[in-house]
Parts: C-alpha cells; structure tokens; sequence
C-alpha cells in the first residue's frame, strides 16, 4: 500500500506545466549518488534499495519534460527549453555509450546457458533503450526519426512486458537460495574428492589435462544446487568410476543452475574478485533500468495514472527484493568461506601429491597460501601465514589469539600453516607493538632461556604473568610460541616460513649441545 501511495504521489507530481532546470539537475545527482561505484558492493546494494524511491520520484518531471517534447501540440516554454539543454548534456554522460561487455557473458569457459544468455537478455535491450531516451532528449527529434506510435509501442514493450527484471529476478533471486553450512560443506566434499582421486591416481592426473575432462569437472562444481543430495554423494562415492568412464559424465551436463551467482563464483574457484565484478555490473544494471524507466514512462503510458501506479509499484518492489537478496547472497557466501573454502583451495595449491615440503620452500608457501585467503576472503580483511614442521614429540606449539580468526592446515605435506585474520591495519597500535619489543626483547629472553624443561603452554604462562611481557604480547594481534627439543642432535632449529604485511618479529633462544632446545615466539602486530 505504502508503495502505491508513493507511486500515486510521483505521477501526480509530473502534472505541472513547466519542467525546470534544477529539477533536471536534481534528478542526475540523484542518479550520479545511487551510480557511484562504491568499492565496497554491499553497501552498494543497500543503497539501490533504500535510494529506490526517491530516485523514480526525482525522475518522474524529467519523464514528463521528455513527454512534452514528443507531444507536437504542446508548446514548450522558454524554461523548458533551457531544462531540455540541460537534459541533452546530463543524457549523453549517463545514457550515450553503449553498454560494454557484461562480466556475465564469458565465466571462464564454463559453458553456462545463463552466463551466455546475459550479455543478450540484458546488454542488447538496454543499448536500445538508451538510444531511445537519448533521441527523446532532442524535441522532435524522436518523432521525426520513428514516429509517434513506434516511439510509444517500442517504450510500452520495454517498460510493460517486464522481461528485463524478471529475467534478473530469476538468475539472481529465484534460483538462487541464500548460502548454507550445508552447501558450502557439500561444494567442499566434492572438491576434496577431486584432490584426492587426482593425488591418488595418476592416470586422472594425466586426464586433467584434456579440456574435455576440466569442463566437465568444472561443470559439476558449478551447478552443484541443481543435484539432488543423492546425486551429490554418487559424484563423491563414485568420482574414480566416473573418471574412468567418460560417459558416466555426460548426463550429468543435463543439469543447469541458473544461478549466476553460482556459476561465476564457483567456476571462477571461490575468487571475490570475479564474483564483484558481477554483482557491481547486476548493481549498475539494476540503476539503469529504474531510471530509464521513469524517463520513459509518462511518454508510454500517458496521462493513464492506474498504469503509472502498477509499473512503478512493480519495479520497486522487485529491484529492493532483487537487491536485498544479493546482498545477502553474497554476505552469507563470504561468511560461510571462512576457513574451510580457504584450506581446501591451499591444499589443492599444494598439492596432495607432495609428502614433504623443503624447508627452502616455506617462505614461498606461506605467501602463496596467504593469496589463497586474500581472494577468496572479504575486502576488509586481511591474512598472516606461519608455515612450520608438523607438530611432533619433540616439537609444538601454543597460541594465543581469537578462536574465530585463527585456522590451522595441519599435517599437510609435512607442514603446519598456521593462518591468522583480521582487519584493517591501526598503525598507531601496530607502532606501540613494535616499542614495546624493543624494549622488553631482552626480558622475553630471559624467561625463554629459565623454560628449559617446560612444555609450550606453561611458558606462554610465564610470559603471560610478567607485566610487561605480557603488555607487549597484548599490543600484537597474535602470539605463537614454538618448542622443539633434540636429544643427541647438537641444535634445535625451528624453521619457519612467514607471510605477512602488517609487521611481526619472532624472538628466538636456543642452547645447543648434548640436549638441545630452541624457542621461537613470534608476534604479529
């Protein structure tokens, strides 16, 4: 009721003689403000649905100035010629280059009906739009090139047949269920299975290689919602048999997900980056259909104001739903991320094939599994690797930080990633961090040099009841306390391999001789 109301205020609106300049310029900073492409596409989203109406109600007397200019037995004044001027130069900014290419229409070989279809359901309609409204800017101009009732028949099909948003609604909303625990899970069992079965089997590795075999791989890891749950364990029960088997593929290519937000994010191996592209191209797209359609609508429709009250009531109400369920689409999938999409795309980086990773390739590892998180997590976070040897008798750890940002890959390739989250950088603390070790380095030392027969946990506690270690220790974002002891073996090295651009230090003491130890505390600011 409350949309039909305001739909009924804007038509109303549009009644007045004389359309001016500052109305103009008030509705294209109004669509300058929605348009901006804020980096951050969530709050983008909240925008288009909470902006929604006051930009078709800005819209509605420009829609009417452009009315005026078609209608031949209607003089236009001298302020409506000047409102046109204005018009001319605001439309050709907003609505005179053609539309470039969709990020929907190549999803990186994954031959999606739906990624194809895009560039042709949204991209063609909407550069015939703008072509349009472009030539309505120009009094006459319209007429003259298409005639009146072309004009009017070609806008009522773009405007009341719907076929834009409600193509939108179904690829974005439709059929595209929030995000689960329950499906991330199932897209990473699936993805562990293929690790597994190509780690295990050489001939699959030699396979993976045939583009036939990647598409059809890819293909069954992007509609992974159109599958039945019984389907989806017979891909993972059945993945040697099926490789083994071309044919067992091939009727799996008969099912679609037209969901695609699915096919981009997952074909693309859970990278954000693609995936807001695509939902900063739906933003945008989602901007531009509500503000032509305004523009366009009084010339369509007339002085018919139950028709203006059902086209702007129905267009509302969809782009808010559209925009909020993306929205949420999109929260939920990077929430759900954290950490196992992570530490499966590590570990498929990896390889399962490796039984023990050189030290000299710790370093390495530990930046290219630091990437790994940086894409596939939120913009506003960032991440610290620490790779070491896998814990053993004469080796562990103890750790000090938030549960909720802390994961480990344990045991993998003969290491332990040790990785950390957290947001933007606060260098006024990360600076306090870096005094403090300077000045307590000594005294951590010293209690790490009186912890030789101690185990990892009750030296962090020594650590810990020392005033002013534990201030240092408190100003980092995370402490890691390390231990290795060697019994006839000379030393205790600890090798490690750290990532990180935020700042750190690791603080050793070690005795090397008949019975060995080292400690290694590191803190990362």
């Amino acid at each position: 009721m409350f949309l039909l109301l305001i739909a009924f205020s804007i038509f109303l609106s549009t009644q007045a003689e004389e359309i001016s300049t500052r109305q103009v310029t008030e509705f294209f900073e109004k669509l300058n403000e929605i348009e901006a492409a804020n980096p951050n596409v969530i709050n983008r989203l909240e925008a288009i649905a909470d902006g929604s109406e006051k930009l078709m109600k800005s819209g509605a007397p420009v829609g009417a100035l452009l009315a005026a200019g078609v209608d031949s037995l209607r003089e236009i004044s001298s302020a409506e010629e000047r409102a046109f001027s204005t018009l001319q130069t605001e439309m050709i900014k907003h609505f005179g280059k053609k539309r470039g290419k969709s990020p929907f229409s190549d999803s990186h070989g994954i031959t999606s009906e739906v990624a194809l279809n895009y560039e042709m359901s949204i991209s063609d309609p909407l550069n015939e739009w703008r072509k349009i409204l472009n030539s309505l800017s120009n009094p006459g101009e319209s007429v003259r090139s298409l005639g009146k009732e072309k004009l009017i028949t070609l806008l009522e099909q773009l405007i009341f047949n719907k076929k834009l948003l409600k193509y939108i609604e179904r690829i974005f909303l439709t059929k595209c269920p929030v995000p689960t625990e329950d499906s991330v899970a199932t897209l990473i069992r699936v993805q562990t299975a293929f690790r597994f079965f190509e780690s295990q089997n050489k001939a699959a590795r030699i396979m993976m290689v045939h583009e036939e075999f990647n598409q059809m791989k890819k293909h069954i890891l992007t509609h992974l919602s159109a599958l039945s749950e019984h389907q989806r364990d017979g891909i993972v029960a059945d993945l040697g048999r099926n490789f083994a088997e071309r044919h067992q593929f091939l009727p799996l290519m008969e099912w679609r997900s037209e969901c695609v937000l699915e096919v981009i994010y997952n074909s693309n191996d859970q990278n954000r980056d693609p995936l807001i592209a695509a939902v900063q191209q739906l933003a945008s797209d989602l901007v531009q259909i509500q503000s032509m359609l305004i523009l366009s609508a009084k010339v369509a429709i007339g002085g018919d104001s139950s028709r203006m009250r059902t086209v702007i009531d129905d267009t509302l109400t969809r782009v808010k739903l559209i925009a909020s369920h993306v929205q949420m689409w999109v929260q939920e999938e990077q929430r759900l991320a954290w950490p196992q999409i992570g530490i499966e795309a590590a570990k498929r980086l990896i390889g399962s094939h490796i039984e023990t990773m050189p030290v000299s390739a710790y370093n390495e590892t530990a930046w290219a599994i630091q990437q790994v998180f940086e894409r596939r997590g939120q913009a506003n976070q960032s991440y610290s690797v620490l790779v070491v040897p896998t814990s053993s008798e004469d080796q562990g750890w103890n750790l000090q930080t938030d549960a909720g940002d802390y994961c480990i890959i344990s045991q993998f390739a003969g290491i332990d990633a040790h990785v950390f989250r957290f947001g933007q950088t606060e260098s006024f603390r990360a600076e306090e961090a870096r005094r403090s070790m300077e000045q307590n380095t000594e005294e951590i030392r010293e209690i790490l040099r009186n912890g030789v027969t101690e185990y990892s946990a009750s030296m962090m506690q020594s650590l810990n009841d020392n005033p002013r270690t534990k201030t240092t220790i408190d100003l980092h974002r995370f402490a890691i306390l390390l231990r290795r002891t060697a019994f006839r073996q000379v030393n205790a090295e600890i090798p490690i391999g750290l990532s990180t651009d935020h700042g750190s230090i690791c603080i050793d003491y070690a005795e090397n001789h008949f019975w060995a130890y080292h400690w290694k505390l590191c803190l990362l600011a």
